[in-house]
């Protein structure tokens, strides 16, 4: 292969993926949504900086629920568990902002919740639970009528919109790490709690000029093979537009030392950190599949076959 070719082509897959695009009109499964401004009062409910509280003229006197601010930002729908995911906000004792996810099943179940929040540092009277369950519906309703449900992406990969009979109906993007490219350019995808802490492994890191520079070895004479694994990693994501044949297997055989898992492993790079995506002997079958499974369109690298 082409150094000349390498270097020109390579190195836009490294790093124009982390750079986000403004004024991108929002799409299926991205979280440039128009932005929902949490309101600081709903219902009877009221945001302080004391803290929730709520105020009826029936009562004496304002009631705090919770010491805490807390709110609900986004309502997502989770394809991989079918269920809804709800990102709560809330600030701590020291005014920093944190941000979480959690089943919006967890706030119909007053045990739950107060076990979520008490995880969180966020203790409340146990006779509030209720109360606070009711203010975070409040929340998710007003989301509800005000802006459209995020889909969130189980897999890194090609991206797809589905019809009602689950039938695809055109590719919408392609996901790496927390960002989904598409056609108009590149945005924040929506993740599922699944693949959030896999997708962290998919970032740029060090020099891009010396990572190209590596690839000189790959033109001398003899490297052709390992050029070859090398080079298979860029053609991973194209998979899915052969037809039926969706994934390929290419088997590595030669003597110890000779660059096979390098070679591999130099592909991988191409997306991210290898360490997550190199099947060692000693995982489990569950976390092979689980792997092959979340990386989807992305190349995998099993190391040492026979150990398997």
């Amino acid at each position: 292969p082409s150094h000349d070719r390498l270097g020109e082509e390579a190195a836009p897959l490294i790093e124009e993926f982390v750079i986000p695009t403004a004024n991108l009109a929002a799409a299926d499964g991205t979280l440039n949504a128009p932005t929902y401004t949490p309101p600081t009062s709903i219902g009877n409910f009221r945001r302080t900086t004391n803290g929730i509280q709520v105020v009826d003229d029936a009562l004496p006197a304002p009631i705090t629920i919770c010491p805490h601010d807390l709110w609900i930002t986004r309502n997502s729908h989770d394809r991989y568990t079918d269920s809804r995911i709800t990102t709560v906000c809330y600030t701590d004792n020291f005014g920093d902002t944190h941000e979480h996810q959690l089943k919006a099943s967890v706030l119909a179940d007053q045990k739950a919740l107060l076990t979520w929040l008490y995880d969180k540092g966020l203790y409340i009277n146990v006779e509030h639970a209720k109360i606070m369950s009711s203010y975070l519906q409040a929340y998710i309703n007003d989301i509800a009528k005000n802006q459209k449900t995020i889909h969130l992406h189980s897999t890194m990969g090609w991206a797809t919109e589905r019809d009602i009979d689950g039938r695809e109906k055109r590719v919408s993007g392609f996901v790496l790490g927390n960002k989904l490219i598409t056609e108009n350019g590149v945005v924040e995808a929506g993740l599922s709690p699944k693949i959030r802490e896999f997708s962290r492994c998919f970032h740029s890191d060090g020099s891009r000029e010396a990572w190209i520079d590596g690839t000189k070895i790959f033109q001398e004479e003899g490297f052709e093979p390992r050029a070859f694994a090398f080079l298979c990693s860029f053609g991973a994501p194209l998979m899915k537009f052969t037809g039926n044949l969706n994934a390929g297997i290419v088997s590595l055989l030669g003597l110890t030392g000779a660059g096979k898992t390098t070679s591999a492993l130099y592909g991988l790079s191409i997306y991210g950190n290898t360490e997550r995506t190199c099947v060692k002997w000693t995982d489990t079958v569950n976390a092979i599949h689980n792997l092959f499974g979340e990386a989807k369109n992305l190349p995998v690298c099993v190391d040492e076959m026979t150990n398997v």
